[in-house]
């Protein structure tokens, strides 16, 4: 079986195939968070990530990326710019 064309682009890495899909995962509260915020905060944004099945090499992106914007808007001292 042959695996369906990818919509992502090639990995610059070694060229080989992402795939999406997932999500990062754990018992804790994992996110973005910024690094002068209490961790144990809820995370800003969950992440998603693509990964290439040739390297491995992982992207990941913001789910809720208008919150992130909203709160670095609001609050950027939280924040390193």
């Amino acid at each position: 079986m042959t695996a369906p064309q990818s919509r992502y682009p090639s990995c610059a890495l070694c060229g080989g195939t992402f795939v999406g899909g997932m999500r990062m995962t754990s018992q804790y509260k994992t996110g973005v968070h910024p690094y002068r915020k209490r961790l144990w905060a809820n995370p800003l944004s969950t992440l998603s990530a693509v990964v290439c099945l040739g390297c491995g090499h992982t992207k990941l992106f913001a789910d809720e990326l208008n919150r992130l914007r909203f709160e670095a808007e609001q609050h950027p001292e939280h924040f390193d710019w």
